[in-house]
Parts: structure tokens; C-alpha cells; sequence
């Protein structure tokens, strides 16, 4: 969990220096990448740190329509103006944690 919590601080860090950058979390099932993941979430949750947890396949559009949904943005829109709308509300010092 120590370099989970590490990897996810390094990240806050460089976002809000406006660096993009990603992490990659790898482990076998079951090990606490999921529950450690949500509790940095939660930890630095000041509205910097979302997590999402896709309920199924269902491809860009879903992911798109589900994060607009969390943000509080209109699904409605065209593919192209909700991906513009999506990643236009992480500004720097904002993280997107993917399960």
C-alpha cells in the first residue's frame, strides 16, 4: 500500500505543476490495489481525486457518459464535445483513478 499511496501523492504533485502524467498499478487479484486505490481517493478527495470503476464493456462512449454523469455534465452531446467537455473538468491538480 506504501507505494500505492507514494505513486498517487507523486501524481497529485505533478498534475497540480501541470504536468500530465498517468500511473499504472499492477498486482495479482486480490492483493488491495482496488481498496488502497479508493482510500487515496477518498484521503485527497478535497474534489482533486475521482475514482471510477467501470461497471462493464461498454466501450469509449460509456466511459465518456459515465464520467460526464459524475461530473455533473449533460451526456447528451456528440462524441467529440463530451470528450472535449470531460477532460476539460480535470484541471491541473485533479486525478482520474481508473479500477
Amino acid at each position: 500500500s506504501k507505494i500505492i499511496r507514494e505513486a498517487f501523492d507523486e501524481a497529485l504533485f505533478a498534475t497540480r505543476n501541470g504536468i500530465k502524467c498517468g500511473i499504472h498499478v499492477r498486482g495479482p487479484a486480490g492483493c488491495g490495489k482496488t481498496i488502497i486505490t479508493k482510500a487515496c481517493c477518498q484521503d485527497n478527495n478535497h474534489g482533486c481525486a475521482t475514482f471510477y470503476e467501470p461497471k462493464g464493456v461498454g466501450g469509449r462512449r460509456q466511459l465518456l457518459e459515465d464520467l460526464a454523469l459524475m461530473k455533473g455534465i449533460d451526456r447528451s452531446s456528440n462524441p467529440i464535445k463530451l470528450t472535449t467537455r470531460v477532460f476539460d473538468s480535470f484541471e491541473p491538480g485533479m486525478l482520474l483513478a481508473v479500477d
